[in-house]
C-alpha cells in the first residue's frame, strides 16, 4: 500500500508526480468526476492479516488545485 500519486500523459509520453494521497491504501475504488479523483475504501493488507485495517475515509485529489480533500465520515446513504 502507498500513498503516491503520478499523472501519465499520453501525449507526451512524460509522467508528472503528483502531492502524496492522506491516506496510503490498496485494493480500494477510485473514480474521476470532472476534475476529481475520488478514492474510496480499500485497506492496508498486511502479510498475515488482510483485512483488520480498512481505510474508512474517502479522499478527493482536485487536479486544478493539486491538492487532496479529505471527507472523514462517508455518508451512510452514498448510492451502490
Amino acid at each position: 500500500f502507498v500513498n503516491w500519486l503520478d499523472e501519465y500523459n499520453p501525449t507526451t509520453g512524460e509522467w508528472k508526480s503528483l502531492q502524496d494521497a492522506p491516506h496510503a491504501r490498496d485494493h480500494f475504488h477510485a473514480a474521476v468526476v470532472g476534475d476529481r479523483l475520488y478514492a474510496a475504501g480499500g485497506r492496508r493488507t498486511h502479510a498475515n492479516d488482510w483485512f483488520s485495517d480498512t481505510v474508512p475515509e474517502v479522499n478527493v485529489y482536485d487536479f486544478t488545485q493539486n491538492e487532496w480533500l479529505v471527507v472523514e465520515d462517508t455518508p451512510d446513504d452514498l448510492p451502490i
